[in-house]
């Protein structure tokens, strides 16, 4: 019997994985905690007159020269980009520091792009291309994991109760720290890797 690799985390990452996974012929289930696609890419309409576009609430921008996969994701999902704009005062204010203001101009180099439509656009337009080819749980937490001879079977909890789902492969697409903190492992991970996994940041 055949069982599907299991993605579990749907944001960009792991949209990324099922998609690559799907072009390699393989059977793909996507596992998301949240109620929605896309993890930390969050874009919401925000109407201006005669202007209406998109808000980045995550990852606002790119940079083509240093990002050449994410340049060529946006392109083949025929999206759009433009450089962000630079001109004018800027004004910001970081964790326990006062407002500031820079004045003239806060460019950075190399250039920075956005997503026309916002960083959602690049989510809506992968769960496009994901739908009907891969089987999405939505609200879904990944629990545990347990390793058998033939597969890997899934602890799952949802709205439903906690059920189980074998897989060939399990591609864990979310924050390692919470890998460490949340997943009951059976084997579980030896200290080092358990240290390793807790102490890298999660930073954006």
């Amino acid at each position: 019997m055949s069982y599907p690799v299991a993605v579990i985390g749907a944001g960009l990452s792991g949209l990324r994985a099922a998609d690559n996974l799907l072009s390699a012929g393989h059977t793909v289930m996507l596992v998301e905690s949240r109620l929605r696609l896309g993890g930390r890419i969050l874009s919401e309409g925000l109407s201006a007159p005669g202007l209406p576009h998109q808000l980045d609430l995550g990852p606002s921008w790119f940079w083509p020269d240093m990002n050449p996969l994410m340049s060529g994701l946006v392109d083949g999902l025929g999206l759009t980009h433009y450089a962000q704009h630079t001109d004018g005062a800027l004004r910001y204010e970081a964790e326990g520091s006062p407002v500031r203001t820079l004045p003239d101009s806060w460019a950075h180099q190399p250039a920075a792009h956005r997503v026309r439509g916002g960083m959602g656009a690049v989510v809506k337009a992968m769960e496009a291309r994901l739908a009907g080819r891969v089987s999405i749980h939505l609200d879904t937490q990944l629990t545990g994991l347990s390793l058998l001879p033939n597969a890997v079977e899934l602890s799952l909890k949802d709205g439903r109760g906690v059920w189980k789902q074998r897989a060939s492969h399990v591609v864990l697409a979310y924050p390692s720290r919470l890998i460490a903190s949340q997943l009951q492992l059976e084997p579980g991970l030896d200290q080092q890797t358990l240290g390793a996994l807790q102490a890298n940041p999660t930073w954006m």
